[in-house]
């Protein structure tokens, strides 16, 4: 899928890996509080979570484990909270944090997705940077479904430093989390 081209070209920011990235505490359950406005992620997609499961050893790779990802939301319709419902993807991820998401079985050459920071326990910062799509993705996670305003601001602001030359014209507004939610 193209997304439409910005007037300019995106910029990538320089990504400092993590070392010794460790999937294993990773996996589990994350609630998206903010990303990217993003055809495939529409702003009625709210309740939105990730969950990262089935660990295993990557026969070709001793660096990487693979992994399922399930990336579900809910949206509100007529005033009613719709049955959870999304999408599955294999992926893996390098001990450095640069990850292989694929999704319906497209091949992936090339990370497409980064964990830029984490704490493993309440909070991750993802992203992704697509030149030839010309989009630029970044996602604030955090391992409660609801947070203070306090504390999502210093996540933000972590992943503004992480990225300076983000936009941040292009996040839609904070998600919808909370007891509204149908969660697994």
């Amino acid at each position: 899928m193209m997304y439409p081209a910005n007037l300019d070209q995106v910029v990538c920011d320089p990504i400092v890996p993590i070392q010794n990235f460790d999937i294993s505490k990773f996996a589990g359950t994350w609630y998206e509080q903010q990303h990217v406005v993003d055809p495939q992620e529409p702003s009625s997609y709210q309740c939105s979570t990730a969950q990262y499961t089935d660990l295993t050893d990557d026969p070709d790779s001793s660096d990487m484990k693979d992994f399922k990802v399930y990336n579900s939301f809910q949206s509100k319709v007529l005033g009613l909270w719709t049955p959870r419902i999304g999408v599955h993807a294999k992926a893996k991820c390098t001990d450095t944090a640069a990850c292989y998401v694929s999704f319906f079985g497209a091949k992936v050459p090339e990370p497409n997705l980064y964990i830029l920071e984490t704490d493993y326990e309440s909070y991750a910062i993802n992203y992704s940077c697509d030149v030839q799509n010309n989009i630029v993705k970044l996602w604030i996670n955090t391992r409660e479904p609801s947070v203070t305003d306090e504390f999502f601001n210093e996540i933000y602001d972590k992943a503004m430093k992480l990225v300076p030359s983000f936009d941040q014209s292009t996040f839609e507004p904070r998600l919808t989390q909370g007891n509204m939610c149908s969660y697994h």
